[in-house]
């Protein structure tokens, strides 16, 4: 697919930060923080159709897996039909190297810069079905209870 924008997104618990920039254009990015909710991407979606005119087809998001915080992007874009590529943050960080200071704005200016240059291998994000989520929530709460269970056998009140 020929993108015509790319988009960094960096996910925190409540506030996502997203830089963009125009494939004919990289030079020039922009930066705006939203509410990490769908509330949030809406704004963010519309804030660049503004900018910029495109439909949200001709947009690559690439965003780092935060894990269940990168969960109301995930179901927005999905729900939008957004071209959303979930990276794995290893993955990104060995890509990006060291860094010197650190802030959410470089971040996803960092993302952004790694989607364009990547955009050949773009997995795009689908969610999986309400059978598959069910049982990996099972599976995480189960893991957790036979955590909780092992601790207590080795406490020395435990039963």
């Amino acid at each position: 697919m020929n993108y015509r924008l790319f988009a960094g997104i960096d996910v925190s618990k409540l506030k996502i930060d997203v830089v963009f920039f125009l494939a004919d254009n990289p030079d020039k990015q922009f930066h705006e923080c939203f509410e990490n909710s769908d509330e949030g991407c809406f704004k963010m979606v519309s804030w660049i159709n503004e900018i910029t005119g495109l439909s949200i087809s001709d947009m690559l998001f690439c965003a780092e897996d935060t894990g269940l915080y990168t969960l109301p992007i995930c179901t927005y874009f999905d729900g939008q039909g957004g071209n959303l590529w979930v990276e794995n943050a290893l993955r990104l960080k060995r890509s990006l190297g060291l860094k010197r200071g650190k802030s959410d704005k470089a971040d996803a200016a960092e993302i952004a810069n790694y989607g364009f240059l990547h955009r050949r291998r773009a997995i795009l994000f689908k969610l999986p079905s309400k059978t598959i989520s069910r049982l990996k929530h099972l599976m995480s709460c189960r893991r957790q209870l036979v955590k909780q269970q092992t601790a207590l056998k080795k406490c020395p009140g435990g039963t």
